[in-house]
């Protein structure tokens, strides 16, 4: 198997480039207001208050759970956290391979997230070959076909 290089962990994730892109700004927005949150240096508690959330929803966006919150309930909380949102809109370039694209680190959300996906992905997978192949499912059981 070849080895891919991605621009950014959400390329490697998604399987459009417009559901790459929205990850990409959902992950943005979720680190600045998180970075924002913790500079208060208030409880939880008081935190989700300043904000208007629960705790536990305020728990989710602090613990990464970017699966469940939208761009636009990010954009949202931006304002309350004292951040200013801006739109960028670029004309599409032409992609370049890999030698002209430098490897990207990855942040503790989207690594975290990548995890997730990767074990949830190789569960279904698993599945898969045990319904498609019962040679090989019953070697693993011990017993011969």
């Amino acid at each position: 198997m070849a080895r891919q290089t991605f621009a950014s962990i959400w390329d490697a994730l998604e399987d459009t480039a417009a559901e790459a892109a929205n990850m990409r700004a959902r992950s943005e927005l979720m680190v600045a207001v998180r970075g924002k949150i913790e500079s208060w240096k208030v409880s939880q508690i008081e935190a989700a208050r300043r904000l208007g959330l629960t705790q536990p929803r305020l728990n989710d966006l602090m613990r990464g759970h970017i699966d469940k919150f939208s761009l636009d309930a990010l954009i949202n909380l931006a304002k309350p956290a004292g951040l200013a949102v801006k739109l960028t809109i670029k004309k599409r370039g032409v992609r370049r391979s890999w030698p002209c694209r430098r490897p990207r680190s990855f942040n503790a959300t989207e690594r975290a997230l990548l995890r997730r996906r990767h074990f949830a992905q190789r569960s279904r997978m698993d599945a898969a070959l045990r319904l498609r192949h019962p040679r090989v499912n019953a070697a693993q059981r011990g017993t011969g076909i």
